[in-house]
């Protein structure tokens, strides 16, 4: 069987005119043979080309192509007044057109599993795909080079990466991001590979805010303070820091923090109502848990690493809960373990301070300094500081 990613660099990045492909353009990146292309839907065989590129060097460009006779005994000639009447072998006229939709939904799917491209330019601009990029959502567009300063009407060109076949020759400032499809997808195996953390790295994104922040955004944080920014991945113990901060000088118990995280009664959590979390919140959080096992089967099977790191994240939350929730065999711990809650909560805690020191050590020694986790937790803020959350 063909590969079907060794296609999709070629048919974008063909010489065709009207978004036609003939048996020259195959030749051109080593193939003679359209089966596999046009099973997999990417070409769509047209009716005889009525013209032919010149090839003996006439200076003509094109050549006319005239049908003698019908039928299979028919003959195609053309006429040139340097090289005189030449025959063309049927083969030559065959030409089929490149189903673009058909390759963008090949491209989306390396994207994000079951996704399909959507056209925001005719035959010009498809959208793709997602990509957070330092807690940004930005859209990923596909785009003919010589379409790309129409897709500004179409998107926010801002909040948009756009991918090229050709290499980058012009500076699009208005964008994100402009990259070269070879550089956002890899074509070596048997289906495309979308090289997330590689487009990343060539996208610089800033939204201006200014002051203190720590906000989610999807699947990142971002963190700024005396004027440093930092983007962290998303935690249990990132989402309590946020609660803490946008609550300065206010004791909150830790159960309130877990419960609030978990959306349930605190006081199932305090141990007032016996067990810590009740039947139908066990059965919850185990119906959860299969779900996720069977949504990082899928992400490794299409090899999507963000979705596999996210899953990861939302495992070890899971567990997490679950320990400080449930006895070793298997029944609901009585309120006497509440203080495996606070453990919980005051170690989830205590792990992101770590985290965010490793990337921004000024705002970890000050939430280092700042924090008093226990029982009750409070974010002691000794000078008046807005932050954003």
């Amino acid at each position: 069987m063909q590969s079907i990613a060794k296609w999709l660099f070629p048919l974008l990045n063909l010489p065709c005119h009207a978004n036609r492909v003939t048996p020259d353009n195959l030749r051109a990146f080593g193939e003679t043979d359209p089966t596999g292309l046009v099973d997999a839907g990417f070409l769509v065989p047209m009716g005889p080309a009525t013209h032919v590129q010149a090839i003996n060097g006439c200076g003509c460009g094109v050549h006319e192509v005239v049908r003698i006779g019908r039928g299979p005994r028919a003959r195609f000639m053309t006429s040139c007044v340097i090289d005189g009447v030449e025959e063309i072998q049927r083969d030559r006229l065959r030409q089929w057109f490149v189903n673009d939709l058909q390759v963008g939904d090949e491209l989306a799917t390396a994207i994000k599993s079951d996704s399909k491209c959507r056209a925001i330019v005719i035959d010009g601009a498809w959208l793709i795909g997602e990509l957070i990029v330092a807690g940004a959502r930005l859209e990923i567009v596909l785009a003919r080079e010589s379409d790309v300063d129409r897709i500004a009407e179409c998107i926010v060109p801002s909040r948009a990466i756009v991918v090229v076949a050709d290499s980058v020759q012009r500076n699009w400032d208005q964008f994100a991001g402009v990259v070269k499809l070879s550089d956002a997808f890899s074509f070596a195996g048997p289906k495309p590979v979308f090289q997330a953390d590689r487009v990343r790295s060539m996208v610089r994104w800033e939204d201006g805010t200014d002051g203190n922040v720590f906000l989610c955004k999807g699947e990142f944080w971002e963190l700024r303070h005396e004027g440093k920014v930092a983007h962290l991945k998303d935690s249990v113990g990132m989402g309590y820091l946020a609660r803490l901060l946008a609550q300065p000088n206010r004791v909150i118990p830790a159960v309130t923090l877990l419960a609030s995280r978990l959306g349930i009664d605190p006081l199932q959590l305090s141990g007032s109502s016996g067990e810590v979390i009740d039947e139908q919140a066990r059965e919850d959080y185990r119906g959860r848990y299969l779900m996720l096992l069977d949504d990082m089967r899928l992400a490794e099977a299409n090899h999507d690493r963000a979705t596999m790191e996210r899953i990861q994240l939302e495992q070890d939350a899971l567990t997490t809960e679950l320990s400080a929730a449930f006895g070793k065999d298997g029944r609901g711990r009585v309120k006497s373990d509440a203080e495996k809650v606070r453990k919980s909560v005051s170690m989830a805690v205590t792990r992101a301070i770590e985290k965010i020191t490793m990337h921004h050590a000024s705002l970890g020694r000050y939430l280092d300094a700042s924090m008093e986790l226990g029982g009750t937790m409070v974010y002691r803020q000794h000078e008046p500081m807005d932050w954003l959350v």
